[in-house]
């Protein structure tokens, strides 16, 4: 059987080991220097940037739900042939505008 506190030794003393030197080199201290409080607090803001757009993103879900229970299928499919149109008139085999009108032909509540 093999032992297991060996193992996990063998994992931790190097990690302690890189810790110790990093700490003697005067890297981490219990102030840090002004350059890592400053990538911390550029960290934290990215952070909260992120959260922001994960909120907005959320709420313009939300939005999109709330539309989609008052707007009918049909509306949705009228307003994007009248957007696609022209386009497809000028050039049938039109990438975008024929995918589009595509998936509002087969557009349903479910989807």
């Amino acid at each position: 059987m093999k032992d297991v506190g060996s193992g996990l030794t063998s994992v931790l003393l190097p990690a302690v080991s890189r810790f110790q030197r990093a700490n003697k080199c005067g890297r981490l201290g219990l102030n840090g220097s002004l350059e890592e409080r400053m990538n911390e607090r550029r960290i934290h803001q990215i952070f909260e940037i992120s959260v922001l757009l994960k909120g907005a993103h959320a709420l313009i879900e939300c939005i999109g739900g709330l539309a989609l229970t008052f707007v009918s299928t049909n509306t949705i499919r009228g307003l994007v042939n009248a957007l696609t149109q022209e386009e497809l008139i000028e050039d049938p085999n039109d990438f975008v505008a024929g995918h589009l009108l595509s998936l509002a032909q087969n557009f349903t509540v479910s989807t």
